[in-house]
């Protein structure tokens, strides 16, 4: 790195820096992790920037930073190869550096033209990644990386503007075929494809996108851990990627709490050889079961709702109909009814 530490340009080595400086470019709060891989949570800018080694880049709505990660090079005035424009700061990684260019104004991932403008950054992140042979697995708009107040980072404050990346060469087929194949295996454990019963292409609000995800990227993780490739880490990007084949993406913390829940299923069940010490048709049989004592509890709570406020309203001399009582206990109209000829309740 001997061509970077003589470099002018970078008058500012981690040491000097102070979290102020990189405000403006991340969000107010911020997901990361003190430990690669370790458990996220999320915190205040200023002591997410001062506590965590690995943060957030951007927020679902708003990008501030474009990001590359390179573990196969030590040159780290590549970018001047290729006539890229300097980066705002370089860090340093166990296996190469990280470039990030910060936006001079942030770019607005909303609105009517979101789509658009999600492709427009992504092809230019994938343009990126592959003229710099960077790692194809770190592509994303709201990625985790280093942290440049807790990694050996040189600040040079040049900020860039998304027009300067517009010219990039197209990546071969090649090259995509390798990332899509890394990203989009098909099978699950079961020999069965994933998701095959969904169409996310054009799953909006309303149409159980959260089932659809979850489903999903459940037996992926499952089908990663029995191999022993599962990370938290490639979880969160796949959830990213499958996020965004939706018609509307869903919001970042609902994406993130079926991440947390699928990852603690893996790290305390799946990875302690309960999974793994079962056959197919054992795992098939034990998945089954599940599903029904998840079904029958669901039921449970939904008849103590009911009968509570059946109570109540009869308590209060309030007029008992199948819909006053679903909204009351929170339940639904056939919920309601077929709980009602259950008990034999007529009124």
């Amino acid at each position: 790195m001997e061509a970077l530490y003589n470099n002018s340009d970078y008058n500012s080595i981690s040491e000097n820096l102070k979290p102020k400086q990189f405000f403006k470019y991340f969000p107010k709060e911020i997901f990361g992790s003190e430990i690669k891989n370790g458990l996220y949570t999320i915190k205040n800018r200023l002591y997410a920037l001062l506590d965590f080694k690995w943060v957030q880049y951007n927020s679902e709505d708003r990008l501030t930073v474009l990001s590359v990660d390179i573990d196969n090079s030590h040159d780290t005035m590549m970018y001047q190869d290729y006539n890229l424009p300097q980066p705002t700061w370089i860090i340093q990684t166990d296996k190469g550096f990280q470039y990030h260019w910060a936006l001079k104004s942030a770019v607005m991932l909303q609105g009517y033209n979101k789509k658009k403008l999600t492709k427009l950054v992504r092809d230019i992140l994938n343009k990126l990644v592959a003229l710099l042979d960077g790692d194809y697995n770190a592509i994303g708009l709201n990625r985790v990386f280093r942290s440049p107040l807790n990694n050996r980072t040189w600040f040079t404050g040049n900020e860039v503007e998304l027009k300067e990346f517009y010219d990039l060469p197209t990546p071969k087929d090649e090259w995509f075929e390798k990332v899509l194949g890394r990203i989009n295996k098909q099978k699950n454990l079961f020999g069965a494809s994933y998701g095959s019963e969904y169409d996310f292409n054009s799953m909006t609000v309303g149409d159980g996108r959260n089932c659809a995800l979850f489903d999903v990227l459940r037996y992926w993780a499952y089908d990663e851990a029995k191999q022993g490739t599962y990370s938290e880490f490639d979880l969160v990007r796949k959830a990213e990627v499958l996020n965004y084949d939706f018609k509307y993406p869903m919001k970042e913390k609902e994406v993130m709490g079926i991440v947390k829940s699928i990852d603690y299923f893996i790290e305390n069940k799946f990875n302690k050889g309960y999974y793994m010490a079962l056959s197919e048709e054992e795992r098939k049989k034990v998945a089954k079961e599940n599903g029904k004592k998840s079904g029958a509890k669901r039921s449970k709570e939904a008849e103590t709702k009911i009968l509570t406020a059946l109570n109540t309203m009869e308590a209060y001399e309030i007029k008992v109909t199948i819909r006053a009582l679903a909204e009351r206990s929170g339940t639904s109209v056939n919920t309601v009814r077929k709980y009602l000829e259950k008990i034999g309740y007529k009124k």
